[in-house]
C-alpha cells in the first residue's frame, strides 16, 4: 500500500514527494482544497499489513473450540499472529495457559512499578531477551547470599549500571558499582546472557561483555525483571517466536487491558489490522472472517468493525429483522443506548438463542452472505465488543483515552472515542461468530451442555487441537 495519512476518520493519501522527503509521523498542512482532511500525520507504511489478533484469556472451557478456529486462521493466513493475554482469573486456567503455551511465553512489565517479577530460577545461565526503550533491570540472587542488580539503558538509555544490594533484603538505588557505556537498542529485542562461569558472573548485552563480578556462587537461584519510568518491557527467553504468543503479566482486568492497549501502541506495529476477540468465541465462519480481515486492511475510512455476533444485544436486533430466525419470534429488542438488553440479562434466552444457531447454522450464514456489507452503529452507543477489528491509529486513540478517566474498554471504544474523534463504527454483516455469554448470563446459564454442541460442531469442521503453538 502507498504511504497514508489519518484524520478525522479517513485514511488519507500522502503525496509521494512528501512520503520521501518528509521524516515520520511528522504533523502536515492537509490540502484544504481537497476538503478530506483537516490534518494529516505521515508514515510510510509497508506493501503487506501484519494481521494480528489478541485474546484476552483465559477460561480453558471457553476456549476449547476457539483453538481449533484460530489454527485454522493461522494455517490460512487469514491472521499472522495470535497473542493470547494471561488474564486468567483461577490458578487452573494460569496453569493451563503457562504449560499449553510455555514455548511462546514472555513477560510484559509496565515500567510504573519497583516491585520485580520472577523470571527463571535455579539456572547458572539464562539466555533472555528485552524489547524496552529504557530501564530494564534484572535482579539476580546467588546461592552465596549476594544480590546483584544490573539496569540496561539507565538515565534514559545512556548507559547500564552494576549494583549490589547488601543483606537479605532489596531497596532500589543501592549504591552503584560498575558503569558501562552500552545501552539498549530501543527500537528492537536486547539479547542478555547471565552466565556463571570460571569463579564469575558474566553478564553479556547484545553479544557483547558488559559486566563481570568474582563470585563463589554456582547457582542463580532466582532471576527477575522489572522495567523503570515508564518503559514497557517484554522480556522472553531466548527462543525463536512462534505465531501464537502467551503474554504475562502481574496486572489483571482493567489495569492488564490498558497494559496490553499501551503495548500495541508501539511504532513497531504501525501497520498492523488487529482483530480483538474474546475469550468466549466458541464458533467463527472462515470465508467470512477472511472478508473481515480484507474489509479492514483495504478501507480507506478509519473504522471500528464488529462480526455480525450470536449472543450480543446490538447485533440480535438486527439479525431477527434481516431473517436469521425464521419461524422464532425471540422479540428481540435495541437496547436502549446499545446497553445491555432483555438479552444480556436472560440465560434462557441465551441458550434458546445457540441451540437455535446450531441447529440452523448453514442458513444462517447463506442469509449472512446476501446482506449489506456494513450496517453503521450510532455514534455514541456503547456495543458490546466481542469481536472486532480496527487498525492502528485507533490503538493510538484507545491508549491514549485510557490514561485518562474511565478505565472501561468497552466504554472508551465504542463512546469516548467515537465522539472526540469521529470514528464510525459498524457491524460486518456477512461475518457471523457466536459469542458464549455475558456474566449476567452465566449466572445461571448451562454453560457445559452448550459448549459441548460447540466443541463437536469445532471438532466435525477443523478438529480439536489444544496446542496450536506446536503446529504454526
Amino acid at each position: 500500500m502507498d504511504g497514508s495519512t489519518s484524520a478525522g476518520g479517513r485514511i488519507c493519501k500522502t503525496p509521494k514527494a512528501a512520503r520521501d522527503n518528509g521524516p515520520s509521523g511528522v504533523w502536515l498542512p492537509a490540502n484544504a482544497a481537497s476538503g478530506e482532511c483537516r490534518l494529516q500525520v505521515s508514515y510510510v507504511r509497508s506493501a503487506i499489513m501484519k494481521k494480528i489478533a489478541f485474546t484476552f484469556a483465559g477460561r480453558k472451557d471457553r476456549m476449547h473450540s476457539q483453538l481449533a478456529y484460530m489454527a485454522r486462521a493461522l494455517d490460512e493466513g487469514v491472521v499472522d499472529e495470535w497473542h493470547l493475554w494471561n488474564f486468567a482469573r483461577n490458578a487452573e486456567d494460569d496453569a493451563w495457559l503457562r504449560q499449553t503455551f510455555n514455548e511462546s511465553a514472555s513477560l510484559i512489565t509496565d515500567g510504573h512499578s519497583v516491585t520485580y517479577q520472577p523470571f527463571a530460577g535455579n539456572v547458572r545461565a539464562l539466555a533472555l531477551s528485552v524489547r524496552a526503550r529504557s530501564d530494564a533491570h534484572l535482579l539476580m540472587r546467588l546461592d552465596s547470599g549476594e544480590l546483584v542488580e544490573v539496569v540496561l539503558g539507565a538515565f534514559e538509555n545512556t548507559r547500564s549500571l552494576l549494583r549490589i544490594v547488601e543483606g537479605s533484603g532489596f531497596a532500589p538505588h543501592a549504591p552503584v558499582q560498575s558503569v558501562a557505556a552500552k545501552a539498549l537498542d530501543p527500537a528492537g529485542e536486547n539479547s542478555v546472557m547471565v552466565a556463571l562461569e570460571e569463579s564469575m558472573l558474566k553478564i553479556r548485552l547484545g553479544g557483547q561483555p558488559l559486566f563481570h563480578l568474582r563470585t563463589p556462587a554456582t547457582l542463580i537461584t532466582l532471576v527477575a525483571v522489572r522495567t523503570g519510568y515508564g518503559a514497557l518491557g517484554e522480556w522472553r527467553r531466548a527462543r525463536p517466536p512462534t505465531r501464537v504468543q502467551l503474554k504475562n503479566t502481574a496486572l489483571q482486568h482493567y489495569k492488564g487491558f490498558r497494559l496490553a492497549y499501551n503495548y500495541y501502541s508501539s511504532a513497531r506495529f504501525v501497520d498492523s489490522v488487529f482483530i480483538k476477540l474474546d475469550d468466549d468465541i466458541v464458533f467463527c465462519d472462515m470465508e467470512g472472517f477472511k472478508s473481515f480481515v480484507e474489509e479492514l486492511s483495504n478501507s480507506t475510512d478509519l473504522v471500528i468493525l464488529s462480526a455480525n455476533v450470536i449472543n450480543n444485544g446490538v447485533c440480535a436486533y438486527l439479525q431477527e429483522r434481516s431473517g436469521f430466525f425464521a419461524n422464532e419470534n425471540f422479540g428481540f429488542e435495541y437496547p436502549p443506548a446499545g446497553v445491555c438488553g432483555k438479552l444480556w440479562e436472560s440465560s434462557s434466552l441465551c441458550e434458546r438463542l445457540h441451540e437455535y444457531f446450531l441447529s440452523n447454522k448453514e442458513r444462517i450464514l447463506k442469509i449472512a452472505t446476501s446482506l449489506d456489507k456494513r450496517v453503521e452503529i450510532p455514534l455514541v452507543d456503547r456495543f458490546s465488543i466481542n469481536f472486532v477489528g480496527f487498525r492502528y491509529p485507533i490503538m493510538l486513540m484507545m491508549t491514549l483515552a485510557l490514561q485518562y478517566g474511565n478505565e472501561d474498554d468497552e466504554h472508551v471504544m465504542t463512546r469516548s472515542i467515537t465522539w472526540h474523534f469521529g470514528v464510525k463504527k459498524f457491524i460486518f454483516c456477512r461475518f457471523v461468530v457466536s459469542h458464549l455469554s455475558f456474566f449476567k448470563q452465566d449466572e445461571t446459564l448451562n454453560a457445559k451442555g452448550i459448549l459441548m454442541r460447540y466443541a463437536a460442531l469445532a471438532s466435525e469442521t477443523y478438529g480439536i487441537n489444544d496446542r496450536p503453538a506446536r503446529r504454526v
